[in-house]
């Protein structure tokens, strides 16, 4: 790895004790996560990778570098592991860090709003009536039926 982005890099890391989290001070992409670009590249490239890098070798293809600290600045290697994509929404599920229900700030319906739509497929209710009632498309009905929407709230109703 290039001499010159190795200075660059530590110049922006705020390094505290071996088990703690090694801050990116510089530059951040929208859900927090350090990065700068690497020497003759467009892209910025994301700290954490970088140091993963830097520390442990290449990523491989296909594989994206996790934090078991869930600390997006975090840079530090001991932090830091390799796994799917698919194991970083499992990782996110398991710690409760998803955007589900009324978390995601895309939401259009409340949890009480699918519990009324539960009680209404319960009664025999059209999903297209329902659908106009919460002013959303029918497919949003018919996925909330099957628990492919709101899950957790599907999972409480029909178990």
């Amino acid at each position: 790895m290039d001499s010159d982005l190795i200075r660059r890099f530590w110049d922006k890391v705020e390094k505290a004790g071996d088990d703690e989290c090694w801050l990116w001070t510089a530059s951040v992409a929208g859900r927090g996560y350090g990065q700068m670009k690497r020497p003759g590249e467009r892209r910025q490239v994301y700290a954490h990778r970088l140091s993963y890098e830097m520390h442990c070798g290449p990523v491989p293809a296909g594989m994206a570098v996790l934090h078991r600290c869930d600390t997006p600045r975090c840079v530090n290697p001991k932090h830091l592991f390799l796994g799917t994509v698919a194991d970083n929404a499992a990782d996110m599920q398991r710690k409760d860090r998803h955007l589900y229900g009324e978390k995601n700030a895309q939401h259009r319906l409340t949890e009480a709003d699918v519990h009324g739509i539960f009680d209404m497929l319960d009664e025999g209710s059209p999903q297209a009536l329902i659908a106009r009632s919460y002013g959303v498309g029918q497919m949003t009905i018919s996925r909330i039926s099957r628990g492919e929407r709101w899950r957790h709230v599907w999972l409480k109703r029909r178990g």
